[in-house]
Order: C-alpha cells, then sequence, then structure tokens
C-alpha cells in the first residue's frame, strides 16, 4: 500500500516539474484586431491571443490572456498550474461536444487567480497535450469579480499538424 502511494506521488510529481509554465506580465491596451502575427479573439472583457496559427506536435502554444477590463478577472488553475479550460476539434467542418485535457482528471485543489486590469497571463501548453493532429479551439472560463458571473472565451481555431 505504501509503495502504490509512494508510486502515486511521484507520478504526480513528475507532472508537477514537466508542468506547463505561466508567465503573468503587465501590458498595455490593446486594439483587439486580428493579424496573422497575433492570432487573438476578443470579448468586452478578455482577449485571448496565440503567437501563431500552426503549431507541430512537438511545439508549445503560448495562450495569452489580456484583462481588457478595469476590474479583476478570476481563472482557475487546477492544481495552482494548469489552466482550466476545455478545447473542441473540428470533425466534418464541424465542432465536438467540449473535450478536456489530461491534466483536468488530476484530484488536486484548483486555485483561484486574478489577473489584475490591463494585465496578462501567459499559459503554455504543448501540443501533445492533444493526443492528435487537427483544428482546435480553446474555450476558457473565467469571471470579472464586479459582475460575479462565470464567463468563457473561445479562441480562434489553431492547427496541430
Amino acid at each position: 500500500m505504501i509503495l502504490k502511494r509512494v508510486i502515486v506521488l511521484i507520478f504526480l510529481m513528475s507532472l508537477v516539474i514537466t508542468a506547463c509554465y505561466t508567465n503573468v506580465t503587465k501590458t498595455g491596451r490593446t486594439s483587439g484586431q486580428i493579424s496573422s502575427q497575433n492570432m487573438e479573439n476578443t470579448s468586452s472583457s478578455l482577449a485571448l491571443s496565440f503567437s501563431k496559427s500552426s503549431y507541430s506536435e512537438s511545439d508549445t502554444i503560448n495562450l495569452s490572456i489580456l484583462n481588457k477590463t478595469d476590474s479583476d478577472i478570476v481563472i482557475a488553475l487546477r492544481c495552482g498550474f494548469y489552466l482550466e479550460l476545455s478545447y473542441q476539434k473540428s470533425v466534418n467542418e464541424h465542432w465536438s461536444e467540449n473535450k478536456e485535457l489530461s491534466y483536468m482528471m488530476l484530484k488536486c485543489p484548483t486555485h483561484m487567480y486574478t489577473i489584475k486590469p490591463h494585465e496578462k497571463y501567459v499559459f503554455s501548453l504543448p501540443s501533445a497535450k492533444f493526443n492528435s493532429k487537427g483544428k482546435f479551439r480553446l474555450l476558457v472560463p473565467f469571471t470579472v469579480s464586479t459582475e460575479n458571473t462565470n464567463q468563457t472565451i473561445t479562441s480562434v481555431p489553431f492547427e496541430i499538424r
């Protein structure tokens, strides 16, 4: 029984060690325009952006979340590291039902993380976590602290080739 717990602990620690890292930086307001340089989808509260629209299976996807409000935005981090999100895959020109990445099955505390007004949060996600090639989009839940309502923003589509 102790050996089983040790093995599970080692497995979880290896996930944490190889975990996606996060980075928070200050930023100014953006125009919210979509360009080939900055793949972005915006709402009145958030802007989600990628550095490119196509990734290989060995690439890392850097998802930037910009708080465009004068209020705090709250997102959830599974185990304190992994951005809680779901994704959809394009199948025959239609979006699939929401799917979860494997780290969403981890049984550990979720931490609420606050993105301050006009700050950016960057989440790095290995494209190999999708376990397949194709066209995807991310769905990121968030809360605007002054509105106290749960919302979701959907990213622009991106490809894993």
